[in-house]
């Protein structure tokens, strides 16, 4: 993971004080979601990924998961991420340029096995099907082609 180099991040805390209740909370934790998209939103115009470097990673929570919780619980909840989660998680970025290519590194690592896989039950279907019918004894046993042939000629009961 790159350090983020421009920007700190802002972690706001909604006190849910004043009589204001659950509803209230969210609407206003949405309404700066909006207020501030321009600001932690990520540059995906120029690459197959999302480029933080100018975003400003914002992250909420309440003051009451903070008090009933703690800091290091999953209640925290960054602008463009889906759902709580612990502060160390919320201010990673799930789908910058690192996220991208160890993806990308593992899909072609996926593949690759995939390939292999495959190539090793091609070839186990090869050495089945060159099996004697007579012994089931797999081609590459035989030195020469014609000792399978003498084989089959000199089995006790084959016509001789």
């Amino acid at each position: 993971m790159r350090e983020r180099a421009a920007h700190p991040p802002v972690a706001v805390v909604f006190s849910g004080g004043g009589g204001v209740g659950r509803l209230a909370v969210r609407n206003r934790m949405r309404g700066l979601t909006k207020a501030t998209r321009a600001q932690w939103r990520g540059d995906t115009r120029s690459h197959p990924y999302t480029d933080y470097t100018n975003a400003i990673p914002i992250v909420v929570t309440t003051l009451a998961l903070l008090d009933e919780c703690g800091p290091l619980a999953p209640i925290w909840w960054r602008f463009g991420h889906t759902g709580r989660e612990t502060l160390h998680d919320a201010l990673l970025d799930h789908d910058d340029a690192d996220a991208y290519w160890r993806e990308r590194d593992a899909r072609e690592k996926a593949e690759k096995a995939a390939r292999m896989e495959a190539g090793r039950r091609r070839r186990e279907a090869e050495r089945e099907a060159s099996r004697c019918l007579v012994c089931r004894r797999p081609a590459e046993d035989y030195e020469q082609r014609g000792q399978a042939m003498r084989a089959v000629r000199g089995r006790p009961g084959r016509g001789r």
